[in-house]
């Protein structure tokens, strides 16, 4: 009696058992890889992590047009009466100065203006 083993066919790699589960963990680790060099490439952009995002407080903080800014409840914000700063900015436009009056309009300087005058006023089209 010889003892031949006989010859069973090769297993079938993981991929071929299982093409779609193997598909979708793929899919998974790369998905979770992205998110987790996105978050961290953001993080080093913007200084702080993409999903715990600074309070109006830390902003306030290192925004310098928060300086003569204030909220508004019926649009976007106004300006802070007397107020002055060297930093203020719009834009990529780099820096420029804002001077507002004692009414929050914007002027040359600081100044009180007064809420009625005698002199007459005129608008010029």
């Amino acid at each position: 009696m010889s003892s031949s083993k006989s010859e069973q066919p090769p297993k079938a790699f993981l991929f071929e058992r299982h093409p779609r589960l193997t598909i979708l963990a793929t899919l998974l680790i790369a998905f979770f890889a992205i998110e987790l060099h996105t978050a961290h490439a953001t993080e080093l952009v913007l200084g702080y992590p993409l999903h715990d995002p600074p309070t109006e407080d830390e902003r306030a903080d290192t925004d310098p047009n928060k300086t003569y800014r204030q909220r508004s409840s019926l649009y976007h914000h106004d300006l802070e009466p007397n107020a002055s700063t060297d930093g203020a900015t719009w834009g990529n436009n780099g820096l420029y100065t804002v001077h507002t009056d004692s009414l929050g309009f914007k002027s040359g300087s600081v100044k009180s203006t007064p809420l009625s005058s005698q002199a007459s006023h005129r608008l010029h089209r």
